[in-house]
């Protein structure tokens, strides 16, 4: 899974419910997999659709587009 450093922007408070929980980790794979690509390669729209949730989705967990 994708490790994040203490200087990433703030993220959203973490989900608290089992399916926020498994969106959540979706994203986090799915970006950790583009990551390997360079992030300035990638978009929030690529990691939205490999993580199989809605870009909105993917705004309310991560607010910045530092994940």
């Amino acid at each position: 899974m994708l490790e994040i450093n203490s200087d990433s922007p703030p993220m959203a408070t973490p989900p608290l419910l089992p399916r926020q929980q498994i969106r959540y980790a979706r994203i986090l794979d799915a970006a950790g997999g583009f990551a390997r690509k360079g992030l300035d390669s990638v978009t929030l729209s690529e990691v939205a659709a490999k993580a199989d949730v809605p870009l909105g989705t993917l705004y309310r967990y991560f607010p910045s587009a530092f994940i």
